[in-house]
């Protein structure tokens, strides 16, 4: 052994045995996620079994075996191994009285195997998770397909060598095998990424959500019983739940569905029952695998639909916002002021323009530095927001430059409203780290007389230009047509 492994092989054991607060926490999660491994088998084997004894119809192992070797690695070995031997051996005695316990050792070992062997790939293929639709494509291949083909393979062969199954039995009971073990994957792996992050408290269920669950178990419950077509009921309604729900809402919708479906397929076929028995589990279990899939890439694609339409509404927000204040930008401000010159000029609701310039602001950047400077503007326009209506437009179209749409008022209304803003800005200031600036702010408004904006912005700033040459911390006005 090289000294470069054995120096980690040191280490990793020095943390198992003197890291309480690191290792055992996570010892006590693999204990309990054995003790699911194992219920899960016991499920699968009793109540969704064909013969022999451990040809299970739903093997939800695979899936919490997964999650065991993704969370804590190597560590799971022993935990899933000894689960999977506890499951094992009593149907291996059971149904064989030769070389049981041996060939349930090897069963063990091939689902341990089979376990790290799938944790690898998905970590190595799909490192972020499911996230989109085309990411169900490669978790079928990478998390199904090859590593089940193989265990399906694996344990065929020691079901025939102990002499379980004979050859020309094969080819059904891998068919069985992989899709048991896949649906396994497929139902548990998504739930337990819908599930991670979440608190009991952050789930919740919607009545339209819960209704169609329980019309998607009761569609099940019928078609094994009197209505054999009622089965293709189920797609539509995991449809529903896909589109309108919560990933955790559909991962328990197929869960409960797949698990009454084929608890009932055991005791008798239902709308799958042909004269062949293995033939109609098979088209069974690929019908629900088919159904899981399908609604896991619908509610991916409906996910990747949902973020494209907040990122999309994300920057069309940053688009007509400035970054500092949070205020309307100018290109926002000048389309709203164009809206509101036609809309005047279709029902003659007067509005004003105003220009709001802070005073003497190089000082405070100069003494204060820039940093401070940007933290008044801020507040400035914080302040200034509050004083007004909701209808009204204030956007930041410069340094320290403001502009001021305000519909439906006079220039009379808007005279004694930007005179209170005015002085309750003077009143006031801005506080920073404790310390408070004294602002004033230039103002000039008039009354729109339907120029175009270009020109009413020009008449507007040779008010405000006007109002600063007159001593600043004042307001300028003019009504258009004087």
């Amino acid at each position: 052994m090289s000294s470069g492994i054995r120096e980690g092989l040191v280490r990793q054991i020095s943390l198992v045995l003197k890291g309480g607060t690191l290792k055992f926490p996570r010892l006590k999660w693999l204990l309990s996620a054995a003790v699911c491994y194992y219920l899960t088998a016991l499920l699968g084997m009793t109540i969704l079994s064909l013969p022999p004894g451990n040809i299970s119809l739903l093997w939800l192992p695979s899936g919490i075996g997964l999650i065991m070797f993704m969370r804590t690695g190597l560590l799971a070995i022993p935990f899933v191994f000894i689960a999977s031997l506890a499951a094992n051996l009593p149907q291996m005695d059971a149904a064989m009285l030769n070389h049981g316990a041996y060939h349930a050792v090897v069963a063990a070992f091939i689902d341990t195997l089979s376990s790290a062997f799938t944790a690898f790939l998905v970590q190595r293929f799909l490192p972020q998770g499911l996230r989109k639709s085309w990411d169900v494509a490669v978790f079928v291949l990478f998390a199904c397909i090859v590593p089940m083909g193989m265990t399906s393979l694996l344990l065929c062969v020691n079901l025939w060598w102990g002499g379980y199954i004979g050859l020309e039995q094969g080819m059904d009971y891998f068919q069985a095998l992989f899709l048991a073990d896949s649906l396994g994957v497929l139902l548990v792996y998504p739930l337990y990424l819908s599930l991670q992050n979440l608190s009991w408290k952050a789930l919740s269920w919607p009545k339209s959500i819960l209704l169609v669950q329980l019309c998607a178990l009761l569609a099940v419950v019928v078609a094994f019983l009197w209505l054999p077509g009622v089965i293709y009921l189920i797609f539509p309604l995991l449809t529903f739940i896909a589109l309108r729900g919560c990933p955790y809402h559909l991962g328990i919708a197929l869960m409960l569905s797949v698990i009454t479906s084929l608890m009932m397929a055991s005791m008798g076929l239902g709308p799958f029952a042909l004269a062949e028995q293995n033939a109609g589990i098979v088209l069974l279990m690929s019908f629900v695998f088919c159904i899981a899939l399908v609604s896991l890439a619908v509610m991916l694609h409906q996910q990747e639909l949902n973020d494209a339409n907040r990122i999309q509404a994300f920057w069309r927000e940053k688009a007509i916002h400035d970054d500092l204040t949070g205020l309307y930008n100018r290109v926002h401000f000048m389309r709203r002021l164009e809206e509101e010159r036609q809309r005047c000029e279709r029902t003659g609701i007067q509005y004003v323009v105003a220009l709001m310039d802070l005073d003497w602001f190089k000082k405070i950047n100069d003494q204060h530095g820039h940093i401070v400077g940007d933290r008044v503007l801020a507040g400035v326009a914080a302040l200034l927001q509050k004083q007004l209506r909701q209808i009204d437009v204030l956007a930041r179209i410069g340094g320290e430059e403001f502009a001021l749409l305000m519909p439906g008022i006079s220039i009379e209304q808007a005279g004694q409203a930007l005179e209170r803003l005015r002085s309750t800005l003077e009143l006031q200031g801005i506080s920073v780290n404790g310390t408070t600036h004294n602002i004033t702010v230039s103002i000039g408004a008039m009354q729109a007389d339907g120029t175009p904006v270009e020109i009413l912005l020009q008449k507007v700033d040779r008010l405000l230009y006007h109002a600063k040459h007159q001593g600043r911390n004042r307001v300028e006005m003019y009504l258009a047509g004087q």
